[in-house]
C-alpha cells in the first residue's frame, strides 16, 4: 500500500477546509436582551467548535478569517472524555451560548499521545488520561493486527481514535440537547499529516442523536483504505 498517495489526497487547511461553518449563529438570549447580547457577542461569532491535539496544534495552520469564527480547544490525543470537565464545559458554552453548527474532532497521524497509550511504559496521570486510546486499540484490535507495518499501525490508531471521539462528542449531554431541541449541529472528524501540511476528511458526520450507522460506514471505510480484508 502506498501510504505517501493515501495522504496526499487531503486538502491543505484553509477556508474552504472547513467548509459548512460558514453563516452566522444567532446567540440564545432572553427576550428584552438583544442589545446586552449584541455588545457580548461580536459581530461575526463563532460557527465552530474544534477539538485538537496539544502534542500539535492543527489549527495553527487554519489560515483567513476561518480562525476568527472557531472555538479552539486542544488537549493529549484529542479527547472527549465524559469525565472532563474543561472540555465538556467549553462544549457546553459554544453550543448553548455561540450555537455553533459544527464540532470538528481533528487528530493527527505520527500523535505521540496515541503512542504513549499503546506503549510500554506507564506515565501515572497521562496513563490514567488516554484510558479511551486503549480502549479503542483494544476494541479495534483485530482490525490493527491486520497492518503489519508498525508505524501505519499507530497512524490507523490515531484514525480510529478520531473516529471514536466523534461518536464520544455525540452522546455528550450538550449535543443531544441540541439535537433534541432541533437546533442544527453537525459532528465530524479530520485527521491531520504535518509532514505535508494536509488535512483529510473521513467523511464521517453525526447530525442526528442515532449515529451507529455513520459510526459503522467509518470504521468500513477505513479498513478499506488500509486494505484490511477482515470482516467488521
Amino acid at each position: 500500500m502506498n501510504v505517501t498517495n493515501r495522504r496526499n489526497t487531503g486538502i491543505r487547511i484553509a477556508p474552504d477546509a472547513v467548509d459548512d461553518f460558514d453563516g452566522a449563529a444567532t446567540p440564545r438570549g432572553r427576550a428584552g436582551n438583544r442589545r446586552a447580547d449584541e455588545e457580548h457577542f461580536p459581530p461575526n461569532p463563532p460557527t465552530c467548535f474544534w477539538i485538537g491535539c496539544s502534542d500539535y496544534p492543527a489549527a495553527s495552520e487554519i489560515e483567513g478569517e476561518s480562525a476568527s469564527t472557531i472555538i479552539f480547544h486542544d488537549n493529549i490525543a484529542n479527547l472527549v472524555p465524559s469525565t472532563d470537565i474543561n472540555c465538556l464545559s467549553a462544549m457546553h458554552y459554544a453550543v448553548e451560548s455561540c450555537c455553533v453548527k459544527n464540532i470538528v474532532i481533528c487528530g493527527h497521524y505520527g500523535c505521540r499521545g496515541v503512542a504513549a497509550a499503546v506503549g510500554n511504559h506507564k506515565f501515572d496521570f497521562l496513563s490514567n488520561w488516554l484510558n479511551p486510546v486503549v480502549r479503542a486499540a483494544a476494541k479495534y484490535r483485530f482490525l490493527l493486527d491486520g497492518i503489519a507495518d508498525t508505524s501505519d499501525r499507530l497512524d490507523a490508531l490515531c484514525e480510529l481514535n478520531v473516529i471514536e471521539q466523534v461518536a464520544a462528542a455525540s452522546r455528550t449531554t450538550a449535543v443531544r440537547d441540541a439535537w433534541e431541541s432541533g437546533q442544527s449541529l453537525a459532528v465530524r472528524g479530520l485527521i491531520y499529516d504535518r509532514h505535508n501540511r494536509l488535512v483529510e476528511d473521513f467523511q464521517v458526520r453525526v447530525s442526528e442523536i442515532d449515529s451507529a450507522t455513520e459510526h459503522e460506514a467509518a470504521i468500513a471505510t477505513l479498513a478499506k483504505r488500509w486494505n484490511i480484508r477482515r470482516k467488521i
